[in-house]
C-alpha cells in the first residue's frame, strides 16, 4: 500500500488549515510533493526514487478536478516499465483546447487513443500496448527499446502476461501518421524478449543507432531503483 497523501482541501475540511500544513513542512514532519499535496516525511524518505516518482505522479492525478489520464513516460512509471531519465513533468492526455498546455508541472499532450483507457492503482492511464507504442512513436529510438523489450516478457511483479509483436504491430497501425507508424514498427521489430535487463536493452539500442540522442550519462529508472543504468557514452 502507498503511504497516505495529504491534500490541503481534505485537511481544511477536517479542521487543519494551510498554515498548519506549511508549518509541519518547515519543521520536517511533512514533505510537499506538489502545491497542495503533502505526506509524512519519514514515509517519503523510506521510499526508493522510483516509488517517490510514482507518488508524485499519483498526487498530480488525484489532485485534479475531472479525469486526468496519464500517457507515455508517466503511464510507463505506473506500469512498472523502464524509463530513461526522470522527467519533472507529468504527461497527461489532452482534450481540446488543452493541447500543449503546461501548468504546475503538468503537461497536456494530444495523443490518439489506440485502445480504451485503463486503470492501475485507481489511476487512469493509457493501456500497456499504447504506452509502449507512444514511446516508440514519439521518443528517441534508444529511449523506447527498454520498455518494448520489457513488455515482450511476462511481468512477475504485476502478474501481467507478455504482449505479442503481432498485436503491437496491429495496434500501431492506428497511430496518426505514417511516420509515427514506421517509428513504432522499427522499435517493435528490433525489440527482443531475451534482453535480461533494461540496461542491456538500452545499450543494444544505442549501439544500433548511428547518432544516439543521449550522449550525456543516462539514468534508467525501473521498478523502484536506478538500474545498472548509468551508462557513459563516448
Amino acid at each position: 500500500m502507498d503511504p497516505e497523501l495529504i491534500f490541503t482541501a481534505d485537511a481544511e475540511a477536517h479542521g487543519t488549515d494551510r498554515r498548519a500544513l506549511a508549518s509541519s513542512c518547515r519543521s520536517g514532519q511533512l514533505i510537499r510533493l506538489r502545491r497542495g499535496v503533502y505526506m509524512q516525511a519519514d514515509e517519503w524518505q523510506s521510499l526508493s526514487p522510483w516509488d517517490q516518482q510514482r507518488l508524485r505522479i499519483r498526487a498530480a492525478v488525484e489532485q485534479g478536478h475531472g479525469q486526468r489520464i496519464l500517457i507515455q513516460q508517466s503511464a510507463a512509471v505506473m506500469w512498472g516499465l523502464p524509463v530513461i531519465g526522470n522527467s519533472a513533468e507529468v504527461l497527461l492526455l489532452a482534450n481540446p483546447p488543452l493541447h500543449g498546455q503546461r501548468r504546475g508541472g503538468l503537461h497536456w499532450v494530444e495523443r490518439q487513443l489506440l485502445e480504451p483507457v485503463t486503470v492501475v492503482e485507481e489511476v487512469p492511464l493509457t493501456s500497456r500496448p499504447q504506452t509502449v507504442l507512444d514511446m516508440a512513436a514519439y521518443l528517441p529510438f534508444e529511449h523506447a527499446v527498454p520498455s518494448m523489450d520489457h513488455v515482450l516478457r511476462p511481468d512477475p511483479v504485476l502478474g501481467l502476461p507478455p504482449l505479442g509483436k503481432d498485436h503491437l504491430r496491429e495496434t500501431a497501425e492506428n497511430l496518426p501518421s505514417q511516420v509515427k507508424r514506421l517509428r513504432a514498427l522499427q522499435v517493435i521489430d528490433f525489440a527482443d524478449a531475451r534482453s535480461e535487463s533494461a540496461g542491456e536493452s538500452y545499450s543494444r539500442a544505442v549501439i544500433h543507432t548511428p547518432f544516439p540522442s543521449a550522449r550525456a550519462p543516462a539514468t534508467i529508472q525501473y521498478l523502484g531503483r536506478p538500474l545498472p543504468g548509468r551508462l557513459l557514452l563516448a
